[in-house]
């Protein structure tokens, strides 16, 4: 029992270290590429000696008519153009003030989002290990998994923010002939999903805790 215990935890770790490594990565390599393609527009603009700024949108783009095809792209293994649909692309637009307040909207809030998801990887290990060390129904494991619940909403919350206001940013500025600018992915609910079950799981660690302490007293 302890050792399928251990293995579960362990399989658990491996599985949350991947995912934290592969999320961390993504939005690092988009927050380096932000910096680069900021850094020489800036550069640019100070060599050409001119204040036009641009702000790079990304967009999720769905068809009109569905299973319509009305772009093609370069295969070069038989160096013909075939027909193409696409789902996702990034435009640079010219700045003003909606895209200046949309950038300082989503780093003011990618600030606490940041914090929540340290604060979520501290509490997962803790529990973890506790669980490892059969630490199991303790009202401490109860708190961290309140905490982990409560964070994962919260990022739930500031992440569709930062998305809906991206989305009526890009509509206002952008329209793309046979093509809709889609709002779908704003809906996404995974930190929400997890912030439920993290409270379910900690509602069940409560009431062994409440049995534990009833048997207890019992005896």
């Amino acid at each position: 029992m302890k050792k399928r215990l251990n293995l579960l935890t362990l399989l658990l770790a491996v599985a949350f270290g991947i995912h934290s490594l592969s999320f961390l990565g993504e939005n690092l390599y988009d927050f380096v590429e932000g910096f680069n393609e900021g850094y020489n527009d800036a550069r640019e603009r100070h060599n050409k000696g001119t204040e036009d700024r641009t702000t790079a949108l990304s967009l999720k783009i769905y068809p009109e008519k569905q299973g319509m095809i009305v772009d093609s792209v370069y295969n070069t293994k038989t160096q013909t153009w075939i027909p193409s649909r696409i789902s996702g692309t990034t435009v640079l637009v010219e700045e003003s003030k909606a895209s200046k307040l949309y950038l300082t909207i989503g780093r003011l809030l990618m600030l606490p989002v940041s914090v929540l998801c340290i604060v979520v990887i501290v509490c997962f290990i803790k529990v973890i290990l506790a669980v490892n060390k059969s630490i199991i129904f303790d009202i401490v494991n109860v708190r961290r998994l309140r905490i982990m619940g409560l964070s994962f909403i919260i990022i739930f919350l500031l992440v569709f923010i930062i998305n809906y206001y991206h989305l009526q940013l890009a509509r206002s500025m952008i329209e793309i002939p046979d093509y809709r600018i889609g709002g779908a992915y704003i809906y996404s609910a995974f930190s929400l999903i997890l912030g439920i079950l993290s409270f379910i799981v900690g509602e069940i660690f409560a009431i062994g805790l409440r049995l534990k302490e009833e048997n207890e007293f019992t005896i």
